[in-house]
């Protein structure tokens, strides 16, 4: 697995969703967790709020993502938390990838 920087994993994975990152209210967001206990990352990708569109993987995206970890060892899952009942405050829907190295 290439060892990339936070800064460089956001700037790379903001870069596939131009869309989302370019909207002046409910922009992409991209968390870097490096605190797991199995080496892995977790990586996740999301939008506030329940509007359209949301981050989604295709398979041409998650062959992007695996060249730049240079590995193939990726799990990937639907990220969707509700927030408030009333407006959606703290809600996040997107993404989430856990990556470790070539298995």
């Amino acid at each position: 697995m290439i060892n990339r920087s936070d800064d460089e994993i956001r700037f790379f994975l903001l870069d596939m969703f131009p869309d989302l990152r370019d909207r002046e209210y409910n922009r992409a967001m991209v968390r870097v967790d490096r605190s797991r206990d199995d080496g892995r990352l977790l990586v996740s990708v999301f939008t506030s709020y329940d509007d359209e569109p949301h981050p989604a993987l295709t398979f041409k995206t998650l062959a992007e993502v695996a060249a730049f970890f240079g590995t193939d060892s990726i799990d990937a899952g639907e990220r969707r938390e509700g927030g408030c009942e009333s407006c959606d405050y703290g809600s996040e829907y997107g993404f989430d990838l856990l990556v470790g190295p070539k298995a």
